[in-house]
């Protein structure tokens, strides 16, 4: 296969092909493929999520950052999946920290990364700063609050996140929520 990629790379020298060729490397390297570039037993699990964002939220899941209360789970699920708007809340920083971390490597192997981080011009001891926001703590806490049994209208007033993205909101999750149901240790905590 790698001869062959190689040879398709040097015949056809597009930017689609060497995109693909990157995001195989980029898979390699995180362990999703193999040497023989086949499929690993994590390659497989992760084949479940049908998102772009499938690794963010596949490498977060394995080192338990989703946690176990169902609606911390399906909050920080809703914070992956969405795009951060202003205001600005900020998120949980242990998970914007290993979202950067994937970020920093897709842009390492030149792949288009799948987060698309908000630019913030901050100032620090009176000089100005520009930060990435990845992730908007509002989401996390709307869909939280959802999750926990509340109406539309305690979410809409305790995040301001308006009704119609909130609608988008818990659709999304909950379409992701029955994928990561077929990832045999993550089925009870999804459901």
């Amino acid at each position: 296969l790698d001869d062959k990629l190689n040879q398709m790379l040097k015949d056809n020298p597009d930017e689609v092909e060497k995109e693909f060729r990157r995001t195989i490397e980029f898979l390699k390297f995180m362990g999703y493929l193999d040497q023989d570039y086949l499929l690993t037993e994590k390659g497989w699990e992760a084949s479940n999520l049908k998102t772009p964002r499938s690794i963010y939220i596949y490498e977060l899941l394995k080192k338990g950052l989703f946690g176990n209360d169902p609606s911390i789970f399906a909050a920080t699920l809703a914070m992956l999946l969405g795009e951060p708007k202003p205001p600005f809340v900020k998120p949980p920083q242990h998970i914007e920290r290993e979202v950067e971390k994937i970020y920093q490597i897709e842009l390492k192997f030149g792949i288009t990364p799948k987060f698309k981080p908000a630019e913030l011009v901050v100032r620090k001891g009176g000089v100005k700063h520009t930060i990435l926001a990845f992730l908007d703590g509002k989401i996390y806490s709307a869909m939280k609050i959802w999750a926990k049994g509340g109406d539309i209208y305690d979410v809409q007033e305790k995040s301001g996140i308006e009704v119609g993205d909130l609608a988008r909101m818990v659709s999304q999750t909950v379409e992701v929520l029955r994928q990561i149901e077929k990832i045999y240790e993550f089925r009870y905590i999804s459901q």
